[in-house]
């Protein structure tokens, strides 16, 4: 049996962007898998694979197949079919409103933010960065203490399945020994 980690919703394709192949696992109940095998075919015709990706070079659909066989020569295929397109909807950052008081040593939660568009599947990151001494602070599970007093960079990131990223900033400014203000 195969299972492919690709989920509900597939990712959008860009043409001429890398786009990454999902990651799979194949397993037999009665022997080991010998091989496996991943192809990408557009309109009947093979597409390259390298470095665990393949490159559309036209708009329309490509099939990537995941093939396995077991020591008995058995073999099973799964596929999925990805779009790709010309151009992909902007990857947006969405922050939530937010009104931060905290006191210096009192641990925060920032506020959250969301991606959409792009490829889809992106995935944000929050860093905070100390604008008085540059360092980086550690973020935990959303969580930040405010160490010190000064002005404090929120740093967001959303990165989409196929690579592209846009970026957001807050400023924290005038923390001070009673509270941090935002």
């Amino acid at each position: 049996a195969i299972e492919i980690n690709a989920g509900d919703s597939l990712p959008l394709a860009q043409v001429g962007k890398p786009y990454p192949l999902f990651a799979f696992t194949a397993v037999d109940s009665y022997s080991l898998v010998a091989k496996t095998d991943v192809t990408v075919s557009h309109l009947g015709e093979t597409v390259a694979v390298e470095e665990e990706a393949f490159v559309p070079f036209e708009v329309g659909s490509y099939v990537i197949t995941y093939t396995a066989v077991d020591a008995f020569g058995n073999k099973a295929e799964e596929s999925v079919t990805v779009e790709a397109r010309n151009s992909l909807p902007p990857l947006t950052l969405q922050i939530e409103e937010f009104s931060l008081h905290p006191v210096v040593g009192e641990r925060i939660t920032l506020p959250r933010a969301t991606a959409e568009g792009g490829s889809g599947r992106a995935e944000v990151a929050a860093t905070v960065r100390s604008m008085n001494t540059g360092e980086e602070l550690p973020v935990e599970n959303n969580r930040l203490v405010c160490e010190e007093a000064g002005d404090y960079l929120l740093i967001y990131t959303a990165v989409d399945y196929i690579g592209d990223t846009v970026t957001e900033y807050v400023y924290i400014y005038d923390v001070s020994e009673e509270q941090c203000i935002v």
